[in-house]
């Protein structure tokens, strides 16, 4: 399936309509004031999916814990009584991911960025450690009058995470494309490139092999 996520209000507002497979599903809300606000998921002026960030232990935020082999959690954020929870986690020396629990399940969200877009794999934990790719999301990084789109890509057999994964961009998005503080108006071209560790997780084939028939805005180039 596939899902689309527009941004509709920037800058004074921070507001998304969210389609599934070309369906109308949802309305998404970021807060106004500052990314610790909450995040909304509606439809029909109903909130159906609300959720908060939490703070972490104070343990997570030790200089350079994470580079000693001892994983550090932020911008933990739960939803669903617990159901739907991400967390932000640092690993290593240029290595961090996001740890998605969806209905009982873990996924792991890896990110990079490739000139003028943004990729988000999504992989799948099985019991044994195993990680599978079931999602990605293409984010062009150009915009007019600062409105982003994001495009996930996900396989039609894990459907169930449509909405987990649905307010998980709109999470991301409030941490890395949310400008409160600015006003845009007219085109703005970005273009910019990440180095992880974790940068062979972006598979630049599995949209290709599993959408063969879809393009975000024609032909993408992964050499821009």
């Amino acid at each position: 399936m596939i899902i689309e996520i527009k941004q509709t209000a920037a800058n004074l507002k921070l507001e998304f309509t969210i389609f599934h497979d070309g369906e109308y599903a949802y309305d998404g809300k970021l807060g106004r004031w500052h990314r610790n606000q909450g995040i909304t998921l509606s439809k029909n002026g109903m909130a159906l999916i609300e959720g908060t960030f939490r703070p972490t232990p104070w343990l997570n935020y030790i200089p350079f814990k994470h580079l000693f082999g001892r994983p550090s959690i932020r911008r933990h954020f739960s939803a669903h009584n617990g159901e739907i929870e991400f967390k932000h986690v640092l690993e290593g020396l240029y290595q961090s991911c996001f740890v998605i629990t969806a209905g009982g399940d873990e996924l792991r969200a890896y990110s990079r960025s490739i000139g003028s877009f943004h990729y988000i794999s999504i992989c799948r934990v099985d019991p044994h450690g195993t990680e599978e790719q079931i999602a990605l999301v293409e984010t062009h990084l150009t915009t007019q009058n600062n409105l982003f789109f994001h495009k996930l890509y996900l396989l039609d057999t894990c459907a169930a995470y449509k909405d987990a994964l649905s307010i998980f961009v709109l999470y991301y998005h409030n941490d890395h494309f949310s400008q409160r503080d600015q006003i845009s108006v007219g085109t703005t071209v970005r273009q910019t490139w990440t180095y992880s560790r974790y940068n062979e997780m972006y598979d630049h084939e599995w949209r290709e092999s599993n959408f063969p028939e879809e393009n975000y805005r024609g032909k993408i180039s992964h050499e821009d």
